[in-house]
């Protein structure tokens, strides 16, 4: 139920510079084949809260899937090129954390790319969302 509906966002995303990515709530890899398609000689990495997703993930696509909070990714800053969050800002406690977080380990000019379920204002991180896209004039 995800897949199909992240590709649109996974199909936006700038590719052709990228050489590492960074997959938030990965999950059990599902979106991976489709990042590694799109970015065939770069360094990818899922991260999610959830041993027994990633255990399934790293079963599945072989990558390295790392057991990581969003809300305090333990990167280096400025170290990946791209950034996706597929449904994810409305399972964590302080989505504003995570999105800081993505952001302080994109690389200057780095993308971030998310997608949630539409305009439902009940959504815990849809207001938080806002308020970031209004402070960047976006």
């Amino acid at each position: 139920m995800i897949c199909p509906r992240a590709l649109p966002l996974i199909r936006s995303l700038p590719f052709a510079r990228t050489s590492r990515i960074l997959d938030v709530d990965t999950r059990t890899g599902a979106l991976i084949p489709a990042l590694r398609a799109s970015a065939l000689h770069a360094w990818l990495a899922g991260i999610d809260r959830a041993e027994g997703m990633l255990q399934i993930a790293r079963h599945a696509v072989g990558l390295p899937c790392i057991l990581m909070d969003a809300e305090r990714l333990a990167f280096q800053s400025h170290v990946f090129d791209l950034a996706g969050l597929a449904f994810v800002l409305f399972h964590l406690p302080d989505p504003l954390a995570a999105m800081r977080e993505v952001r302080r380990v994109l690389r200057p000019g780095g993308v971030g790319g998310v997608v949630t379920w539409g305009e439902d204002p009940g959504l815990p991180g849809l207001a938080v969302w806002n308020e970031e896209l209004d402070a960047v004039g976006r």
